[in-house]
């Protein structure tokens, strides 16, 4: 019965894994015909747009000059990823086109090309606004939502996970009932949480303008794997509230359970693309559940334990050795497993620029502090546990000295507090778009160029950076003022050669911004000279500017990028191992 059991779970667990055999990334585009900037001599019958991942839902808007919707409704083809969409009789003009899509991992993207009919060239506005706008879509509410949603996710591995491999085995079952009350209560609340974060996001992406209703977010992976959190959070929270205290068949279950939640997590994740990416992080999910939900744990269940117990000294020192074999197990996974997941996600080691950085750098940051904290504190305590002679005023200022109860609890709660922090930061990674997403988006610009001279400073933007027409803006200050009235010219010189292949005259269009339409017929790296004549002054400045050709940037996504970050995975992974087997000897020793 109980392999039976075994396998079941097993196989459910593959079952749910199987969602994430296909590519499951955010769908980004590809190409599309006609091309970014395309001049048409004659009118198409459809566009063609090819995207990077499955695409659930479109929305596809090509308007004329006049803002008439000449499109009909997209197509989505039998591979997932084209999407076609039928035009009118289209006469000589520039025509924007926007489009929305819905990934198979439930996150939306977004963003617009423009092409022309005919003689004419797209003007400034036509392309900004076909490039204003684009990218991953997220929300501070949908980051929200994502941490809560693994808080809740941790708590379902990680309690039942230490109840069973720490508290049980060292405290025994005839536990105080304030602390079955409290192992009652994580697991509901963990259960919960997951409920409402879960179907807080379905919500929020149906009340997105890709997704209209529940029945289409149903038709998706995403869909699956929503149903499938909110199932497991609601069936999970309504054995919590009908059972006075669970069985370790019932915590086993609950386990599984999460297991399933994590496996869905991580195949809807950025590291989706492929079914390596999904095991590597569900492998830091799991690490980091195990090491921060048996701190939680911990610290709820075990000092009411240690206030009723005989010898609270010794069962303390039994609680901190079983556990800290789990911990240093799970911070190596956790480690080398956020490394793995680090190079896959980081175009380059560089300061923090986007939004994903800066969280990362931030996560990175207070997961080190955390193990610095827990290993002093830790030790310790322990030493103050088991009556080894130890440095009492290094103990004394750390507050871990007298009572055994407060020394235990102080000691995890600072660690649990600063790895709560660290889920919640990993909430935002969920949400935010990666290094290498924003990379990609930026085949929708701008490219921009900084000069300085005298007490001008001159800032020109280039949109949307690719072969065909783009948009020049030069922004021009002095001394923090804009400069009017001045005479602007821009000459494009090959990097390589210095031959002039092209040359604009820019207008003013409103104080201190002047611009131009400049169509570009080669992608490479081009030496923009800025002629400025202003008062008497001339200034002649050059920027270095990437012109990409159309579709925009080309990146790699293998975990082969990074090699570095992979070096030190494989440091992280053995110096992890030799620390587990440490641990363990110390722990049969003592």
């Amino acid at each position: 019965m109980k392999r039976l059991r075994l396998v079941a779970a097993v196989a459910a667990i593959l079952v749910v894994a199987s969602l994430a055999a296909p590519v499951a990334a955010h769908a980004h585009l590809e190409s599309s015909t006609p091309e970014s900037g395309a001049q048409l001599d004659a009118a198409p019958d459809e566009i063609t747009l090819e995207y990077t991942a499955d695409v659930q839902r479109a929305t596809v808007e090509v308007t004329g000059v006049n803002g008439t919707v000449i499109s009909g409704e997209p197509r989505i083809g039998d591979d997932r990823t084209t999407v076609r969409v039928p035009l009118e009789t289209l006469g000589d003009d520039v025509y924007v086109v926007r489009w929305e899509v819905l990934a198979s991992d439930g996150h939306t993207t977004s963003g617009g090309f423009v092409f022309a009919v005919g003689e004419e060239i797209p003007d400034r506005e036509q392309l900004i606004a076909a490039h204003e706008e684009g990218g991953l879509e997220t929300s501070g509410v949908e980051a929200i939502l994502s941490a809560g949603l693994l808080v809740g996710l941790i708590g379902l591995i990680g309690v039942p996970l230490a109840l069973l491999s720490v508290v049980a085995p060292t405290v025994g079952r005839e536990r105080p009932a304030v602390a079955i009350r409290r192992e009652r209560r994580l697991i509901a609340g963990a259960a919960l949480l997951l409920l409402i974060c879960a179907g807080a996001l379905g919500a929020v992406r149906v009340s997105g303008s890709v997704i209209p209703s529940t029945a289409d977010l149903l038709g998706g992976r995403a869909g699956l794997v929503w149903l499938l959190q909110v199932a497991i959070g609601g069936g999970v929270l309504a054995v919590s509230l009908a059972v006075r205290r669970f069985s370790s068949r019932s915590l086993a279950a609950v386990s599984v359970g999460g297991l399933l939640v994590a496996v869905s997590v991580s195949a809807t994740s950025h590291s989706a693309e492929s079914l390596a990416g999904v095991g590597v992080d569900l492998a830091h999910v799991v690490a980091a559940a195990a090491w921060v939900g048996g701190l939680v744990t911990l610290t709820a269940v075990v000092p009411p334990v240690l206030a009723g117990s005989d010898a609270p000294e010794r069962t303390a020192a039994a609680v901190v050795r079983r556990f800290s074999v789990i911990a240093t197990a799970a911070v190596a996974v956790a480690l080398t497993t956020g490394l793995l997941l680090a190079a896959w996600h980081l175009e380059a080691i560089r300061s923090p620029e986007t939004l994903y950085e800066t969280t990362l750098t931030a996560k990175v940051t207070l997961v080190a502090a955390a193990l610095g904290v827990a290993g002093l504190l830790r030790a310790t305590a322990y030493r103050g546990l088991t009556g080894t002679p130890q440095n009492g005023r290094v103990a004394s200022a750390l507050g871990l000295s007298g009572d055994p109860t407060a020394v235990f609890s102080r000691t995890i709660r600072i660690e649990a507090a600063i790895l709560l922090t660290v889920i919640v930061l990993s909430g935002v990674l969920v949400a935010a778009p990666t290094a290498t997403h924003v990379a990609t988006e930026e085949r929708y610009g701008p490219e921009t160029g900084i000069a300085e001279s005298d007490a001008y400073e001159l800032q020109l933007r280039g949109v949307p950076a690719e072969v065909g027409p783009n948009a020049y803006d030069l922004s021009v200050t002095r001394e923090g003022e804009p400069v009017s009235w001045a005479t602007a010219t821009l000459s494009f010189d090959s990097h390589s050669s210095g031959e002039t292949l092209q040359e604009a005259e820019l207008t003013e269009r409103e104080p201190g911004e002047y611009s131009a339409v400049v169509v570009l017929t080669s992608a490479r790296y081009y030496d923009v000279g800025i002629h400025l004549e202003h008062d008497g002054a001339v200034i002649d400045e050059r920027v270095s500017l990437h012109v990409y050709p159309p579709g925009g940037h080309s990146h790699d996504h293998s975990l082969s990028a990074i090699g570095s970050l992979q070096a030190l995975a494989v440091a992280a992974g053995g110096l992890g191992t030799l620390a587990v087997g440490r641990t363990l000897w110390r722990t049969r020793q003592g």
